[in-house]
């Protein structure tokens, strides 16, 4: 587990975050269980204390389908943006002129 830094937008970033902020739902989990599939979390942090952390199994429940929607579209554009950090081989690859 971990992440990557990614050399993306932050003007796209903030169109996201302010999507998901206008979005209000019940914080009342429902939905059942699965044995297979994949399970989406979305986490939102503040520069502070406070974070907000949703995940569902595979579909979201009825009424948190607004933020299955941007969350999807998330993980979609984020999984085309290139690293922005390369790696020690393209590092060493670089340094060696090639």
């Amino acid at each position: 587990m971990g992440y990557d830094l990614l050399a993306f937008d932050s003007k796209e970033l903030s169109q996201y975050l302010a999507r998901l902020r206008d979005i209000e739902i019940a914080l009342h989990p429902t939905g059942g269980a699965g044995l297979d599939g994949t399970m989406i979390h979305l986490g939102i942090y503040s520069r502070g204390w406070s974070a907000i952390q949703l995940s569902w199994w595979a579909n979201a429940q009825d009424d948190w389908k607004p933020i299955e929607t941007v969350t999807h579209e998330m993980i979609e554009r984020f999984s085309e943006a290139e690293p922005d950090n390369p790696t020690q081989a393209e590092q060493d690859a670089s340094s060696n002129g090639g």
